[in-house]
């Protein structure tokens, strides 16, 4: 009891490595401080696991996330649907790769495959590779080239798409008297009417690795960062959530999102990374290797200290770890095979279909440009200790100077010239066009160097396809000229001519509107049905 200075507080916390934010009052004139224990106590995952009472839990959760131990000693067990999404951060080496084992290993040990699906996006291929042949995995990307970004950006589509499908759906059980607001309430609608025959929905977590990474592609951050935005505004309520990792997640990175997740922090590298994360100090002053805080979602700011579960992942010398054999046990509790996904229904044939190659077979449609932009290389260009072809399509001037450092100078034809890069573009696209001639396929706009700029609008009527074409001859000479200014002023051009006739939706979030709606006969047998069940 009485008072204490600040800095008796503070010669406390440096004597005792506390690692709390402020002395928490327990009574009036008494506050409690919280003192590490001198010796760390490890955490293994099965001992978490198989305390009394988590299986048990777990199981009425739609997806629990294993996140370790509180300081009472008890499990941490949250559902995910509580906890909204959840973001990661901290140091490297301090648990973050640990934290998301434990959730995603801990949500299939207790969930089939029929209850859950993941989505997984590995940027650096390091963290899920193991996970890639598990049942619950629907989708993986790994690796950072424009192809593997532009996969990312088609499972956001389809994680989209499913979003709205999943809300019209819900929204058609009314006419049977449901009030069906989110997942769970669906499935215990559904568990009330089995003669209803209603489809099974699966709750999905997309966790997604080095998000940063993603956000500053060149080519696509801008739209991944809009997508993921408008999921983690929307998508819970439909059994989406997402699961985000950052080594230092940054305003610029998670800036619009955080609000709606709940923060883990492990200890980081200066205060300023622990206000990217919490919002305020203390994750650094941690003791490190999975000690954290959790930090609600929404308006539930309270911070709860954990130490975190812990899966090795490093492999033994039997070619054996304990992750791999979580795995395999998970494997042989509900079998390997993938749950097959609802199909949607098939749209109907296009007017302008692309007319039988010589050979008999179908050519590829191209009435329609393809989507996004997949890495393109010349043979000009190749890494010299391997000689494969460099992905040109996204090398700037940093980029460039990287390769040329990890694949050694000597013999290295990586270099960055801005007029010879955008004159090479144009060269690509007439070797395009020449490579079409005769053959009555429309050209690919997507592999103008114009996408680069702009996403290739879906949605183009023949009169705007004919201008778009036009357009890429008029950059294609504004890239052969050697003034930069008259490449600027084109492309100023073309975004304008853009907004004129509504293509800026530059982040390609209206996609999804496209996509067909696997649910739209279970949709259409409820609407014809109508009336109170």
């Amino acid at each position: 009891s009485g008072a204490i200075t600040s800095k008796e507080l503070a010669d406390f916390r440096a004597k005792y490595g506390s690692a709390s934010l402020k002395p928490k009052l327990i009574a009036p004139d008494l506050y409690s401080l919280t003192v590490p224990n001198a010796k760390v106590a490890d955490v293994p995952f099965n001992d978490v696991t198989s305390e009394e009472g988590v299986a048990e839990s777990a199981s009425k959760m739609s997806a629990p996330c294993v996140l370790g131990r509180g300081r009472s000693g008890r499990a941490v067990v949250r559902d995910v649907a509580d906890m909204h999404h959840i973001l990661i951060g901290g140091k490297t080496g301090e648990g973050k790769s640990s934290v998301l084992n434990s959730i995603l290993v801990g949500a299939m040990k207790f969930k089939s495959p029929e209850d859950l699906e993941l989505y997984l996006v590995d940027p650096q291929k390091v963290e899920f590779d193991a996970y890639r042949d598990m049942p619950h995995v629907s989708r993986s990307a790994s690796g950072s080239e424009p192809s593997d970004v532009a996969t990312v950006v088609d499972m956001l589509d389809d994680c989209l798409a499913e979003m709205k499908h999943r809300t019209a759906f819900f929204s058609s059980l009314e006419s049977q008297g449901a009030v069906v607001k989110n997942l769970k309430d669906y499935r215990e609608f559904r568990a009330k009417h089995p003669e209803m025959g209603l489809p099974n929905i699966r709750t999905r977590l997309l966790a997604i690795d080095e998000y940063p990474m993603l956000v500053n592609d060149p080519t696509h951050g801008g739209a991944i960062a809009a997508k993921v935005k408008s999921l983690a505004n929307l998508a819970r309520k439909a059994g989406i959530h997402l699961v985000i990792a950052a080594q230092d997640p940054k305003l610029t990175s998670v800036g619009d999102i955080k609000g709606q997740m709940t923060k883990i922090a492990l200890k980081t590298a200066n205060s300023q990374a622990s206000r990217n994360i919490l919002g305020m100090n203390g994750a650094e002053t941690l003791t490190g290797k999975g000690d954290m805080f959790i930090q609600g979602a929404g308006d539930n700011t309270s911070l709860e200290r954990a130490k975190g579960a812990f899966i090795d992942s490093k492999t033994g010398d039997n070619g054996s770890s304990p992750l791999k054999s979580e795995l395999a046990s998970i494997v042989s509790k509900w079998g390997a095979k993938k749950p097959a996904a609802p199909e949607p229904p098939k749209p109907a044939p296009s007017e302008g279909s692309a007319a039988p190659t010589p050979d008999g077979q179908a050519a590829p449609d191209q009435t329609k440009p393809a989507p996004g932009l997949t890495g393109k290389t010349s043979p000009d260009y190749t890494y010299p200790n391997t000689k494969q072809p460099v992905d040109l399509s996204h090398l700037g001037f940093f980029s460039a100077l990287g390769e040329a450092l990890k694949q050694g100078w000597k013999g290295n034809k990586v270099t960055y010239d801005p007029q010879s890069y955008r004159r090479m573009g144009a060269e690509r696209w007439r070797k395009h066009l020449d490579s079409i001639a005769g053959t009555g396929r429309q050209p690919d706009y997507s592999q103008h160097r114009l996408a680069q700029l702009l996403p290739v609008p879906e949605t183009m009527s023949d009169v705007q396809r004919g201008q778009w074409q036009k357009w890429c001859a008029a950059y294609n000479d504004a890239c052969a000229n050697p003034d930069p200014n008259v490449e600027m002023r084109v492309s100023a051009q073309v975004r304008n001519w853009y907004k004129q006739n509504g293509f800026d939706d530059a982040s390609g979030i209206g996609k999804a509107d496209s996509m067909p709606n696997p649910y739209m006969k279970f949709i259409e047998k409820l609407n014809k049905k109508g009336g109170a069940a």
